[in-house]
């Protein structure tokens, strides 16, 4: 490789790791993803099972997020019940790891239980993703699903008073996917929409939304 403005060639020796929830060969068939390109990277594939199909490790992450958001945020760490345990192995956990450590995050803040119950992670699991990312490649933005997805974003935006990084952190999403779904359904932000119910946990949270990053525009 040769540097920006260098005028000789360096050997690099680098490792490349890719990751996707896609089925790539599938999308290689169909035209959608490059096949050089698919060959290029699938030298070894390794499959992460999803986390409904490794519920043990469900308590013993849960346990480590609620544990490392007390520390990270100085607030005793939370416990679960014997029923929010049973709660988090019946859910079907759409969002993987990331979205069980979104969850216990928000247990962190907004909860003020010591032992979360599981009507606590029923409301702040609220509102939630479906099937919408993973529907049929027939189904367009008109489809069921796609209703249901716009309308829990609108929640998402109303509740935060129109911010689109903390609409985000609700959902599970990132800011990006936000913007995109924004545009994608005709979407503006609310403006003077009532915010979080409780302004002493709102300053706790304050670092977590990054209200100072900008929001950028989307690549569609």
């Amino acid at each position: 490789m040769r540097r920006l403005g260098a005028v000789t060639e360096r050997t690099v020796d680098v490792k490349l790791i890719a990751a996707t929830q896609a089925e790539l060969s599938t999308l290689v068939t169909a035209g959608r993803f490059r096949a050089d390109l698919y060959h290029r990277l699938s030298v070894v594939l390794l499959r992460m099972p999803p986390l409904r199909e490794r519920r043990e490790d469900i308590f013993v992450l849960a346990g480590h997020f609620l544990a490392q958001y007390g520390a990270a945020h100085g607030l005793p760490p939370r416990r679960l019940s014997a029923a929010a345990e049973a709660w988090l192995w019946g859910y079907d956990w759409p969002g993987n790891v990331r979205e069980l450590s979104h969850l216990m995050e928000r247990v962190t803040l907004f909860s003020p239980e010591a032992i979360v119950a599981p009507d606590t992670l029923e409301e702040l699991c609220l509102p939630r993703l479906s099937a919408v990312n993973q529907r049929e490649p027939g189904q367009g933005r008109d489809a069921p699903e796609a209703g249901d997805e716009r309308a829990r974003l609108v929640e998402a935006l109303r509740h935060t008073g129109g911010n689109v990084v903390r609409a985000a952190r609700l959902l599970g999403l990132s800011r990006a996917a936000i913007r995109h779904r924004m545009v994608r359904y005709g979407i503006t932000r609310p403006r003077g929409a009532p915010g979080p119910p409780s302004p002493a946990v709102e300053d706790q949270a304050g670092s977590l939304w990054a209200e100072g990053l900008s929001l950028g525009s989307v690549n569609k």
